[in-house]
């Protein structure tokens, strides 16, 4: 009897998830969720924190100190 109203409970539940559709919000959060984690993601990369780090004034000095030492 339990395991009847059990699978009877699944079927329901079934039923009303194969049912519902998104709506266009659902489907445009969606879309904009997984825009932002792919930015996000190329964000973090090795080439962006490289290209900061190119440009930094403390690695330039750092660089120049350690070239003046091979040469002297």
């Amino acid at each position: 009897m339990i395991l009847a109203g059990d699978l009877v409970i699944a079927g329901i539940l079934l039923a009303l998830v194969l049912r519902d559709n998104p709506s266009r919000q659902e489907i445009e959060a969606r879309m904009l969720r997984d825009n932002a984690f792919s930015q996000a993601r190329a964000s973090f990369g090795l080439l962006p924190m490289l290209g900061g780090m190119a440009r930094s004034p403390l690695l330039g000095m750092i660089i120049g100190m350690m070239s003046r030492r091979k040469r002297g």
